[in-house]
């Protein structure tokens, strides 16, 4: 079997400034317990699907208006 994945860090790396997180603290909150992060602090993982299904968490960019 793989070995586990890292633990995750809860900041973003340096180069992604807080400017580029649009989340209130709830959906924020959502994307830390899938425990992935891109750059702009938002998941990526398979639960992404009921995720972004919820309005909670987008792969990519946050859906405007949402």
């Amino acid at each position: 079997m793989p070995p586990p994945p890292e633990p995750f860090e809860e900041d973003a790396p340096p180069n992604c400034p807080d400017e580029h997180l649009p989340q209130p603290a709830e959906e924020m909150f959502n994307c830390v317990k899938s425990k992935m992060w891109t750059c702009h602090r938002l998941c990526v993982t398979a639960v992404v699907i009921v995720m972004e299904s919820l309005g909670a968490c987008f792969r990519k960019e946050p859906v405007l208006g949402a």
